[in-house]
């Protein structure tokens, strides 16, 4: 049976607080075939760094082992994987997903001038433009 997983499963999860819920929420991932969405994956991202405090750095590790696990599934793994890949060269976790999303756009248009930067330095394979 596969299982999608909401945010608050995910992370206990992920952060494996030592309560009842945290065990139980390992327990899923670990003995289920889960679906991960990416809105969970981006709520999830968002929630570890910040109101959890957990660095940048092991955001991106623990999420990437996350996408190695063989019975979690997401709409496309190859994205997931190059969403973390620009996340890992700088690229904000939710501005990465926004752009990988898009691939079959010839633009993304944004106000945010650091996006634009950000990824015309990673060459990635939508320009980000003012509209």
């Amino acid at each position: 049976m596969l299982r999608a997983v909401d945010t608050n499963v995910l992370a206990r999860a992920l952060v494996e607080d030592g309560t009842e819920q945290g065990r139980r929420a390992l327990e899923c991932i670990r003995d289920s075939e889960v679906f991960v969405p990416e809105t969970v994956l981006l709520e999830t991202e968002w929630l570890l760094r910040s109101q959890l405090g957990v660095s940048r750095a092991a955001v991106n590790t623990v999420l990437s082992k996350l996408l190695s696990l063989e019975n979690v599934n997401f709409d496309d793994s190859t994205k997931i994987a190059n969403v973390l890949s620009a996340h890992q060269e700088g690229m904000d976790f939710a501005d990465a997903l926004h752009l990988l999303s898009a691939q079959d756009c010839e633009e993304l248009v944004s106000f945010d001038r650091d996006f634009a930067r950000r990824a015309a330095k990673l060459a990635l394979p939508v320009p980000v433009r003012e509209p």
